[in-house]
């Protein structure tokens, strides 16, 4: 989810207590201020995490690998430790 989505805190707080959520954002976005991705993570209950990339831009380029390596751990270790399959 996009944080600049229309409702995307309303959207967030009404996941359930347990839900895992992941917010990644760029110190450096000139598209987007961190204040949108921080206002979505207030919004959400735990279990949730907020990662800001202080050299990071809007696309992440910059840190492309470490959030690659980032949202791997968080899909094995929030989604494929489930009983999901």
């Amino acid at each position: 989810m996009a944080t600049q989505s229309y409702g995307a805190a309303e959207a967030v707080s009404k996941l359930k207590q347990g839900t895992s959520l992941l917010v990644v954002h760029g110190a450096n976005d000139k598209v987007l201020p961190v204040y949108y991705s921080e206002h979505v993570y207030q919004q959400a209950l735990e279990s949730k995490r907020l990662i800001i990339y202080k050299r990071a831009g809007h696309g992440l380029d910059e840190v492309s690998e470490d959030v690659y390596e980032l949202v791997y751990g968080w899909f094995v270790n929030n989604l494929l430790s489930q009983d999901t399959f």
